[in-house]
């Protein structure tokens, strides 16, 4: 179902804003440093024309309906959930060894997946569940003496589904009672990649999601009516091997809210949800 009429740049703005910010206090200040702390070789001046990783971590779902007037409606916990990704990103400025402005912009990708999931009832039924996300889109990466500052625009989508099951000698399939989600949206970020050392990097990332399609938790069986917004937040360490290779660790959180508007005759009441999902993740990272 989707919402390309729900765009909010009011709320867009609201919520990069304070962050946008720090970046460019932070920018002033590193712009007054004294050009005797030239960047070593091997430091974020250096643009890479290709940048990959691969990270294996754990992840967390909740969701959470509120003001549930009847009381009836479930919330929904995964514990923990195995999680693979992989990300890939592409400069072509820099792969042509333009080492100016045109190294700064290029295109990006990555695809993740869950693996051996599945959901259970209180009543011990087990549904099948699984889970993966994808997104593409365009990059930026500006250097700010041993630093970065980035940004990116790009389509996303996020699924969560868990089926149906039917019980032995049973006549209909069970329902889990929780709604697939499927989020597909236009995402706006920016980011700040701290060098503390030649080989130590610190990096915070932040993102709006400006929700087109939800899933099942839109259609008429639940909320019809609904509508969502989304924001991300993730923070990582890397440690440097080589000039190419290095070690990573971080975690990141998304929040998708929603304005479930019911009205009279609605199967379900409520007036709105969160759905969250938390990860911690270790990986490598290649740049050429």
């Amino acid at each position: 179902m989707n919402r390309l009429d729900r765009l909010c740049p009011g709320r867009l703005s609201s919520a990069l804003g304070p962050f946008l910010t720090v970046l460019v206090f932070s920018v002033a200040a590193q712009a007054q440093v004294d050009e005797a702390s030239a960047p070593p070789s091997g430091d974020a001046s250096r643009a890479s024309g290709l940048e990959a990783s691969f990270r294996a971590g754990a992840f967390r779902r909740m969701l959470r309906y509120n003001d549930d007037i009847f009381q009836r409606l479930q919330s929904y916990t995964l514990k923990t959930g195995p999680w693979l990704e992989g990300d890939l990103a592409l400069f072509p400025g820099a792969l042509a060894g333009d080492h100016g402005a045109l190294s700064w912009f290029g295109v990006e990708g990555s695809y993740g997946q869950a693996v051996g999931l599945d959901s259970e009832r209180y009543a011990g039924e087990t549904f099948d569940t699984s889970s993966h996300a994808y997104g593409v889109g365009l990059a930026a990466r500006v250097p700010v003496r041993t630093h970065r500052v980035t940004a990116g625009v790009g389509y996303g989508r996020r699924v969560f589904e868990v089926e149906d099951t039917v019980p032995d000698n049973a006549l209909y399939p069970a329902e889990p009672g929780v709604p697939s989600a499927d989020y597909q949206f236009l995402r706006l970020g920016a980011g700040f990649e701290f060098q503390a050392t030649r080989a130590l990097t610190l990096i915070t990332m932040l993102g709006y999601r400006a929700v087109l399609g939800e899933g099942d938790i839109a259609e008429d069986a639940w909320f019809p009516n609904a509508s969502a917004g989304g924001i991300d937040f993730g923070m990582q360490l890397r440690y440097a091997l080589t000039d190419a290779l290095d070690v990573r660790a971080g975690f990141e959180l998304e929040r998708y809210f929603f304005k479930l508007n019911p009205e009279v005759g609605d199967a379900r009441v409520a007036g709105g949800a969160l759905d969250q999902y938390l990860s911690a993740y270790l990986g490598v990272g290649y740049a050429l």
